[in-house]
């Protein structure tokens, strides 16, 4: 049995929903995304803000941020569940580096219970300004780890790689330099909490301090 042409049913699904609403969500031009990350070839203008922000941008709330935090976000849609898990480490010259799994879940099209679960790491840059943090990929690497379908669990690492060149990787998905905005909702030494602003995972994200990376 062809464990990853059942995956393959599901993934692609995934990725093409995915590749829409990341085209209909990354295109504002006036985000702060845009604004602290710009693109080289498109000019914006400055934006004024309303009213006065409060002061999340500090020394202070930038050193809390620094560290490794561990998170776990979930982002459902009608076909399949995104589940990204894994250890950000904020590093005081405001790069960053990822470690974790993302795991895609649903049903093929016998209706089982489909997980593909990759490795991936990433490193990227941070910015943290007034009550926003926004985060740019720079590099992410992906790797596929196993396959469940059902009550069965295949090891890919088993399988013939030949086989398994129609499963596309992470970095199909997640191009370097896309940027995600956050609003800072709670900031401290030992607990953050952010809520996503942008892409198709929208909510608030809790994060913990750990001393060292997932594994």
């Amino acid at each position: 049995m062809n464990y990853y042409n059942q995956a393959n049913s599901l993934i692609f699904r995934f990725f093409a929903s995915m590749f829409l609403l990341s085209g209909l969500t990354s295109c504002d031009p006036n985000s702060l995304t845009s604004r602290l990350f710009p693109s080289p070839t498109v000019s914006t203008p400055p934006v004024t803000p309303s009213a006065t922000p409060t002061p999340t941008g500090s020394s202070s709330q930038k050193d809390n941020l620094l560290g490794i935090w561990y998170s776990q976000e979930s982002c459902p849609d009608s076909d399949y569940v995104m589940t990204v898990r894994g250890t950000t480490e904020y590093l005081r010259n405001e790069s960053s580096n990822f470690v974790g799994e993302i795991i895609i879940s649903g049903e093929d099209d016998e209706q089982q219970k489909v997980e593909i679960t990759y490795d991936v790491v990433s490193s990227g840059e941070w910015v943290l300004e007034q009550n926003k943090l926004v985060e740019k990929i720079v590099d992410l690497k992906s790797n596929k780890k196993f396959i469940k379908v059902g009550a069965i669990q295949v090891d890919l690492n088993q399988i013939d790689p030949k086989e398994l060149e129609d499963l596309p990787q992470i970095e199909d998905l997640i191009p370097k330099g896309l940027s995600t905005e956050y609003t800072v909702v709670v900031l401290d030494s030992s607990k953050m909490t952010l809520r996503n602003d942008t892409g198709s995972c929208k909510g608030d994200i809790e994060y913990e301090k750990r001393s060292r990376h997932f594994q």
